[in-house]
């Protein structure tokens, strides 16, 4: 029986490329920088930051002080399993963004949750639907 176009089982599709366990030039780079200069190197780039240089700013900033994470959502979400209860989940962000309650950054990440659970939904519904069809086409057979 032929292949196909797939590789057998165990079998490299390219036997002429890197062997297995070949480190990545930029990691490799990494490590030896790793080895004894690191120090150093991190030093000049603190100097350069301190002397004002944007660049080295930028790369010492981020690592000393991490951007903040947001807050834990806290609002009372109805049951969503129901098209009403999704539309209802839907009023309450609205109405938690419009009295400053939930930023709107936090609306839209819960918006995204919402809309992932309605395209579950729709998934269940449209399932549900066809196996009902596929037991009434077996029962006319």
């Amino acid at each position: 029986m032929a292949n196909k176009g797939q590789f057998r089982k165990g079998v490299s599709g390219n036997p002429a490329g890197k062997p297995m366990g070949t480190k990545h030039k930029a990691t490799m780079l990494a490590e030896q920088l790793a080895e004894g200069d690191a120090e150093e190197i991190m030093q000049v780039v603190i100097t350069k930051a301190k002397a004002g240089d944007i660049a080295a700013l930028k790369l010492i900033l981020p690592r000393l002080w991490p951007a903040p994470r947001t807050p834990a959502i806290k609002i009372a979400l109805p049951d969503t399993s129901t098209a009403a209860g999704l539309a209802e989940a839907v009023d309450r962000i609205i109405a938690g963004v419009s009295v400053g309650r939930l930023s709107p950054e936090q609306a839209r990440d819960l918006s995204s949750l919402i809309t992932a659970r309605k395209g579950i939904l729709e998934t269940t519904v449209l399932a549900e639907r066809i196996e009902a069809l596929e037991q009434a086409m077996k029962l006319v057979r």
